[in-house]
């Protein structure tokens, strides 16, 4: 058995081992007050995606950028 990822931002196991976090309001929780969230249309449609794929990371909030 191997071990899990853990979330870059709570520490806790992820099961998908490409991402960053374990979660969505731990992904989102880091990015709160950017600009980005406010003025991103993108945003929904990337956050849907996440949810769909089940899979947080941090490295497909670069694609808003």
């Amino acid at each position: 058995m191997t071990m899990a990822e853990t979330c870059e931002n709570c520490g806790r196991p992820i099961k998908d081992w490409s991402a960053t976090h374990c979660s969505e309001d731990c992904l989102l929780e880091s990015i709160q007050y950017s600009k980005t969230l406010m003025e991103q249309s993108k945003f929904d449609n990337l956050i849907s995606r996440m949810r769909k794929e089940n899979r947080f990371d941090s490295k497909l909030l670069d694609e808003l950028k």
